[in-house]
C-alpha cells in the first residue's frame, strides 16, 4: 500500500516538473517557425505570384465563353398551343392554403392550376358551352385527373358559368408568359 502511495506521489511530482518546460519549448518552436517562414517566403512569393496572375486572367475569359455556349436556346413558344379539355374548380376548403408557387390560394382571384405552364403565365380560358371567357394567372400545378387541362379558382368558375356543374369543356390559350 505504501509502495502504491509512493508511486502516485512520484508520478504527480513528475507532472509538476514538466509544466515549466512547456513555456521554454514554445519559444524555440516560434523561432523555428519564423526562421522557416523567412526561408520559405521567397520561393512562395515568386512561384505563387506567377500562377495566380495567369489563373486570374484566364478563367473569366473561359467562363464567359462557356456560359454563353452552354446556355440553352429559348424554346420556341412551346406553350403557345391551344389546349382543349375539361376544367374544374377548387373547393372552398382550399382557400388560404399554399399553392405550388408558394402563394396562398385565394378563391376570389382569377388564378388557375396547370401541369406545365410556368407560374405567372396568363391564359384565356373559354367555356365551350356558353363562350364565356376570362384571363387567369397560373400559380399552381394540376389538375391530375385524366381529361382535365386546368383547375380554376371559385371566382373563375363563376365567371365562366360552370359553378353549378362543377366541370366544363374549355379551351385554354396562352395570352402572356
Amino acid at each position: 500500500m505504501r509502495l502504491l502511495l509512493l508511486i502516485s506521489v512520484l508520478a504527480l511530482a513528475g507532472c509538476a516538473s514538466t509544466a515549466p518546460k512547456k513555456p521554454a519549448s514554445t519559444k524555440p518552436a516560434v523561432q523555428a517557425s519564423t526562421s522557416k517562414t523567412a526561408h520559405a517566403s521567397k520561393p512562395k512569393t515568386s512561384q505563387a505570384s506567377k500562377p495566380k496572375t495567369a489563373q486570374v486572367s484566364k478563367p473569366p475569359t473561359a467562363l464567359a465563353s462557356k456560359s454563353q455556349a452552354t446556355q440553352p436556346p429559348k424554346p420556341p413558344a412551346a406553350h403557345a398551343k391551344v389546349e382543349t379539355g375539361q376544367a374544374s374548380f377548387y373547393s372552398s376548403k382550399h382557400h388560404g392554403q399554399p399553392t405550388a408557387s408558394g402563394e396562398l390560394y385565394d378563391e376570389t382571384q382569377l388564378t388557375a392550376a396547370h401541369r406545365t405552364l410556368p407560374f405567372g403565365t396568363r391564359v384565356r380560358v373559354t367555356n365551350l358551352d356558353n363562350q364565356r371567357s376570362a384571363v387567369f394567372r397560373i400559380n399552381d400545378r394540376g389538375p391530375f385527373i385524366k381529361g382535365r387541362v386546368v383547375d380554376v379558382s371559385k371566382r373563375g368558375a363563376f365567371e365562366l358559368g360552370f359553378i353549378q356543374e362543377g366541370i366544363a369543356a374549355v379551351r385554354v390559350e396562352v395570352v402572356d408568359s
